[in-house]
């Protein structure tokens, strides 16, 4: 027997029988983005299958989403309940958890970067039943990358890495931009020069007009930056489990192409 999440009865649990091991559940709660407490498993039934006794458990589900709901009390301007919109995510990432809830497996992670049309995306290759299915979600989302993380998932190659790297430092920059691409651009190359890279220190930018840089928000977004790439490490090899000789890599090439770009 698979196992399977039932909503059945009200409320929301993962249906595994003692056929399946721990670890195996484990694996479908993580893959499916899930919540549950062990500590209030419940044996539901028993039986025989093949003249083999077999036990069936329900392990309840905390929260199947990354948020839940929240009271009606709250009122329309309350800053949770903007928080909660965030916390949900739209509806491609809500469609992600409904394919992870019904058993669909996350195969790869590429990244696609923004165009005129479409923001950056992750791409989800997931497989279920012999069937292959590509799903879109926009970067960003707290949903996703909080499940990204929570699995330890990498994305396919070094390079979908360095955009993501790339991703997270132009959102991380973004509050400056009213100061001026100069100001912007000088902060990044300050940041390119501190962490001594090969390609970032190579790579050539457009001419900047020095007059226009603004010093204080300079070293405020440097500061932005720094604590970002921090954080930006950190995960790559505390949470990716990448190299530091990996990490640093993914980062440079990350910082030489923002700097190309202008």
């Amino acid at each position: 027997m698979a196992i399977y999440i039932d909503d059945s009865e009200g409320k929301r649990f993962v249906r595994y029988t003692s056929l399946d091991s721990k670890e195996s559940v484990e694996e479908y709660v993580a893959d499916s983005g899930l919540v549950v407490d062990w500590s209030k498993v419940l044996l539901s039934s028993t039986g025989v299958i093949n003249g083999r006794p077999i036990e069936m458990y329900r392990l309840p589900i905390i929260d199947g989403s990354p948020s839940g709901t929240l009271s009606a009390d709250f009122p329309s301007w309350s800053l949770l309940v903007s928080l909660a919109r965030e916390l949900q995510g739209d509806g491609f990432t809500r469609a992600l958890h409904s394919y992870l809830e019904v058993g669909h497996k996350i195969m790869r992670v590429t990244i696609e970067p923004a165009t005129d049309l479409q923001p950056v995306q992750y791409v989800f290759l997931l497989y279920r039943q012999e069937t292959f299915t590509f799903h879109r979600v926009p970067a960003g989302q707290l949903p996703v990358e909080k499940l990204l993380s929570r699995r330890g998932q990498r994305l396919a190659s070094e390079g979908d890495e360095s955009l993501r790297v790339e991703f997270l430092l132009k959102r991380s920059g973004e509050p400056f931009a009213v100061w001026g691409s100069a100001t912007s651009q000088m902060a990044l190359r300050l940041l390119a020069k501190s962490i001594g890279g090969p390609r970032c220190q190579g790579a050539e930018g457009s001419p900047l007009d020095e007059e226009s840089i603004i010093q204080a928000p300079l070293q405020a977004m440097l500061a932005v930056l720094q604590s970002e790439v921090r954080q930006i490490l950190s995960d790559l090899v505390l949470g990716l489990n990448y190299r530091l000789e990996e990490a640093g890599s993914i980062l440079d090439t990350a910082l030489a192409a923002m700097i190309k770009s202008g």
